[in-house]
């Protein structure tokens, strides 16, 4: 199985072929392991994806999964499902296949789901799908030896929750973005003016706020400073965020605006060496409207005497900070006063002390 996959998803091989016998699969000579690792093979070949799977529900009843993407990853990804003849799925079962399809594949944009063999479901079971974010679809139920589809839903990733939150500064951009079960704040980026995005998670949500060109090349457009945007609504529907990123998009509005100067958030460091975890831990010790010296933060840590040799290792953590912000690795500056060793850029630097200093003295 892929690391990092949904714990349900199970990729088939070649050598996995025994596992479609049980499925009803409209290809009429699927008798041989031959016969089978040729379909395999084949559609394989046609997918950019992995592409046949084997997925188990909440009840542990088993489906066939045969993933078909097209070039461009934002253009959308069919699912054909083929449940087994007694399998009932929920609605919460839907939710989950796709949760783990996203989770498998970071850079599907969408899916369209279809059942195939597999009776309507119903109207009740309809309308908590379309609750949730599901478009659906039925047909007439057509029973025959190969049954052709009946029912299928569409869902955008972002529909059923983003993982990443947007929040404007100037015409630069932070993105904030939390663990999967939305209770840390995981990392704070930076964007930069005109900085090109490739397809992902990122780039999904930047697109659907209307941020981004048709180069993917991101494009603030004329938003208010400190104003984030209105991130209940996309040119492609809702975006869902949870609760922890609709606090986190407040909290660094309102310090973007000098309304603040604390962080109220829970936030978990994924990565980091023994020393970085010290240097990012010791930053949290720099006061609002403060500038320190890579060697001052380097004296807090090691002692006046060491400090000198230590001041570029320090530089090195700052700039590997995963969160920036909560961590404030901006107001840490060259011995001479430069601005140097940012993630965000200098510019972004410079704009963020000024405010610090500004607020503080006012």
């Amino acid at each position: 199985m892929k690391p990092g996959s949904g714990h349900k998803l199970i990729k088939l091989l070649l050598k996995d072929n025994k596992a479609l016998k049980p499925y009803p699969l409209p290809v009429s000579c699927l008798k041989t392991n031959r016969q089978r690792q040729a379909f395999m093979r084949q559609w394989q070949e046609s997918c950019p994806l992995d592409s046949i799977f084997i997925w188990q529900s909440d009840q542990g009843q088993e489906n066939l999964l045969l993933l078909q993407a097209e070039a461009h990853m934002t253009s959308g990804t069919r699912v054909l499902v083929y449940p087994k003849q007694d399998a009932n799925l929920s609605a919460e079962d839907c939710l989950v296949l796709c949760q783990d399809l996203f989770n498998y594949f970071p850079e599907l944009y969408d899916l369209s789901v279809t059942f195939q063999g597999s009776k309507p479901p119903e109207a009740e079971m309809l309308k908590e799908l379309e609750e949730a974010g599901l478009q659906c679809w039925c047909k007439a139920w057509c029973p025959g030896p190969w049954p052709q589809a009946k029912w299928g839903f569409y869902l955008r990733r972002l529909a059923l929750s983003s993982s990443f939150i947007h929040v404007p500064f100037h015409n630069f951009g932070i993105i904030l973005h939390e663990d999967r079960q939305h209770a840390y704040l995981t990392g704070v980026d930076f964007i930069q003016p005109q900085e090109v995005f490739s397809p992902g998670p990122p780039a999904f949500l930047l697109n659907d706020l209307g941020l981004l060109d048709a180069d993917g090349r991101y494009q603030p457009g004329t938003l208010p400073q400190g104003q984030a945007e209105p991130s209940s609504d996309s040119p492609m529907g809702r975006i869902s965020y949870s609760p922890l990123l609709r606090e986190a998009e407040k909290q660094v509005t309102a310090y973007l605006a000098g309304e603040t100067r604390n962080f109220d958030l829970p936030y978990k460091i994924i990565k980091g060496t023994p020393f970085q975890r010290q240097v990012w831990e010791t930053m949290k010790e720099i006061p609002y409207g403060t500038a320190w010296s890579y060697g001052d933060l380097a004296a807090k840590i090691v002692g006046p005497e060491k400090a000198p040799a230590y001041a570029r290792a320090v530089g090195r953590a700052c700039a590997a900070n995963p969160l920036g912000l909560l961590i404030p690795c901006h107001r840490v500056i060259g011995q001479d006063g430069q601005l140097v060793g940012f993630g965000g850029s200098v510019e972004m630097k410079d704009r963020l002390l000024n405010l610090e200093m500004f607020n503080y003295q006012a």
